[in-house]
C-alpha cells in the first residue's frame, strides 16, 4: 500500500489487510511512537501492522526525512537481491543500519529511530 495524500491509521491498516502480508515498512514518519495525548494507549501506527497479519513492522520513534537507502539496503540484504521472498528479520535490520552508520557518523538520528517489532 503507498499513501500520497491520505492518512493512513490503525483501522485503515486493519481494513485493508492484505492476504500474503510479510513486512511493513514504514518510514519518513514516527509510525512506531505512540500519541502524545494517549501515552497511556499502546497502540501506535506500527503495532496496528501486527493484529491485520502482517508478521514484521519497520517504524521509526520519531520522525526523520525519508532515506531511500535503508530501505533499499534492507530488502536487498532480506531477500538476497530479490532472489528470495523477504523474511523479516531484526538482525538484518541491525546490520543495514550499522553500515548506515558506519558511513555517516554525522547522522545517527537518521537511522537511530528505526526500529523491527513482531517475527
Amino acid at each position: 500500500m503507498t499513501l500520497s495524500t491520505r492518512t493512513l491509521t490503525p483501522g485503515t491498516v486493519y481494513r485493508t489487510r492484505p492476504t500474503d502480508a510479510l513486512l511493513a515498512f514504514l518510514s519518513a514518519c514516527d509510525a512506531a511512537a505512540t500519541d502524545p495525548h494517549h501515552r497511556d494507549e499502546p497502540l501506535d501506527l506500527a503495532s496496528a501492522f501486527h493484529p491485520a497479519d502482517y508478521r514484521g513492522v519497520i517504524g521509526t520513534l520519531w520522525r526523520t526525512r525519508d532515506n531511500p537507502e535503508i530501505a533499499e539496503a534492507f530488502y536487498a540484504t532480506v531477500t538476497w537481491n530479490g532472489t528470495r521472498p523477504p523474511d523479516t528479520d531484526a538482525t538484518t535490520l541491525n546490520h543495514v543500519l550499522r553500515r548506515y552508520r558506519n558511513s555517516y557518523p554525522a547522522l545517527p538520528t537518521h537511522c537511530g529511530a528505526h526500529i523491527h517489532t513482531g517475527m
